[in-house]
């Protein structure tokens, strides 16, 4: 309840009375971030409004098989996963 107090202070302090936030969330926040659960708990309390819009990011492996052009999917096969270490492929 405390982090909740916190990011209401900062939702209302910080943003003018129609202002846009935000708030950067390491890792996709509807998998394992407690952020979403948090503000939750701040709309719930009724001391600020707000509306909360959640845009998702890209996943580590995303990014890595982009940059290295590869398909992470195909047509009957299993996703393979190659651990990559200094460019040498640890399996």
């Amino acid at each position: 309840e405390a982090i909740a107090a916190i990011y209401e202070c900062l939702i209302r302090d910080e943003l003018a009375q129609d202002g846009c936030g935000a708030f950067l969330i390491w890792g996709d926040p509807s998998l394992y971030d407690s952020a979403l659960r948090i503000l939750e708990r701040v709309r719930m309390r009724g001391n600020v409004a707000f509306e909360l819009e959640v845009i998702p990011g890209i996943t580590a492996v995303q990014a890595l098989a982009a940059s290295h052009k590869m398909a992470l999917n195909r047509i009957g096969d299993a996703v393979q996963r190659h651990l990559m270490a200094g460019g040498e492929r640890l399996d």
